[in-house]
């Protein structure tokens, strides 16, 4: 098993390296920064998924599966879900998408890093065991709910409690008001990009109603996630 272990790392290793190679083969940093790339890019992107909705949303899946296996973080594929499928269809398929993604990730540390993870973090969380032997689905929706906690090192540290993964998927339910709130943002942004042929400020972006009341609303939901997982996930 300790040769399996170190092959699949290299492997893990090898695939972000050749992601990242291809990634920055085609796309330079000038470009991703320019507002010209983004608007070009949302007509294209835009017709593309009127082509063929189905076929896009099946790369879109598969799209934010492999990011999350890269450990990558939950906002930027919501906001381009937003930004390519609107707020409630981009909804629906990042919460499927992040919750398909995790749920492989969870698997493979569960098999291949389990030891490892509890050594690392089996003492930090060790508080949490008693509230997931209670009711596992429950406290994991409340988990996912609350955050708190780096999105890929989310996805290993119910490890060490050996969550079942059926739960653990479903789990993402919690996730989706902080879902629905990014993908909002995110198709408000592709409005703007729609309606705007010059870029505007950043202060313009700011303050147009539909971009500062869903990150108010992000910020009340942390201060009340904050709130709540100080008063549930209390150490005992």
């Amino acid at each position: 098993m300790g040769k399996n272990k170190i092959i699949i790392g290299i492997i893990y290793l090898l695939v972000v390296f050749i992601f990242l190679l291809f990634f920055f083969k085609y796309f330079s940093i000038d470009e991703i920064t320019s507002y010209d790339f983004y608007k070009d890019n949302r007509d294209t992107l835009v017709q593309f998924k009127e082509r063929s909705l189905i076929f896009t949303i099946i790369i879109f899946i598969c799209g934010v599966w492999a990011w999350v296996m890269l450990a990558g973080f939950g906002s930027p594929v919501v906001l381009f879900s937003g930004f390519l499928f609107g707020t409630y269809l981009g909804t629906i398929l990042s919460t499927i998408a992040l919750a398909l993604g995790a749920t492989t990730f969870y698997l493979f540390a569960n098999f291949f890093v389990k030891d490892l993870v509890e050594n690392k973090f089996g003492k930090k969380f060790s508080y949490l065991k008693s509230f997931f032997e209670k009711n596992e689905f429950f406290y994991l929706f409340l988990y996912r709910l609350v955050g708190g906690i780096p999105f890929a090192i989310s996805h290993v540290i119910p490890t060490i409690f050996n969550v079942k993964w059926k739960n653990f998927f479903f789990a993402h339910l919690g996730m989706v008001p902080q879902i629905y709130i990014i993908s909002t943002i995110g198709n408000s942004i592709s409005e703007i990009i729609n309606t705007n042929d010059t870029p505007p400020s950043i202060m313009e972006i700011i303050f147009l109603p539909k971009i500062y009341l869903p990150i108010l609303g992000f910020i009340v939901f942390i201060l009340l996630s904050i709130s709540v997982r100080k008063k549930i996930f209390k150490k005992s």
